[in-house]
């Protein structure tokens, strides 16, 4: 928020009010990503600090009044916090959230934080992943060169992709 002036400049022509704009605190590091709910007023955030935050906003409530619900991307009992969530994307109905980490699993959340399965088959860092148009599968892609192709509801791999020379650093459906 800047004191000085109470709009946000974004174009020569156009201009946000900093009554709507929003602060959102709570990481602890930086934010590699975020995305927005389909369906509701929801914003998912992934940080260096090996958590994703789901932060329900509303348009009259500019201030983070409510406290995020935080997904957790590493075990308690080590508390080993190595595992930057680097890509997320809600699928279309804002049912389910998927998360990439640097730990190389692909994880499906609830809106409400509940973790419902980890997809383990890359041997490096997630750096992409999409939801499919239907919402059944999910296509991630990895520094291990591979994109996967995943079954959403059993967490199976449906097809693996290896064709790359090189990190594969994003992903998308056709």
């Amino acid at each position: 928020n800047n004191p000085n002036n109470n709009n946000i400049h974004y174009n020569s022509s156009q201009t946000i009010p900093s009554s709507s704009v929003m602060i959102l605190e709570g990481h602890s590091s930086e934010v590699f990503t975020c995305a927005w709910s389909p369906t509701a007023s929801l914003l998912a955030s992934g940080s260096g600090d090996s958590t994703a935050r789901i932060w329900a906003t509303t348009p009259q409530n500019t201030s983070s009044s409510s406290e995020p619900i935080v997904l957790k991307h590493y075990s308690i009992d080590s508390n080993e916090k190595s595992k930057d969530v680097t890509t997320l994307d809600w699928n279309g109905d804002g049912t389910q959230l998927a998360t990439g980490s640097y730990d190389g699993l692909a994880r499906i959340w609830t809106p409400k934080g509940e973790l419902t399965a980890t997809l383990a088959r890359h041997s490096g860092p997630i750096f992409s992943l999409k939801w499919n148009k239907k919402g059944d599968h999910l296509l991630s892609g990895a520094f291990d060169k591979t994109a996967v192709v995943w079954d959403a509801k059993t967490g199976n791999v449906l097809q693996q992709f290896e064709f790359h020379t090189a990190a594969t650093l994003d992903v998308d459906w056709r």
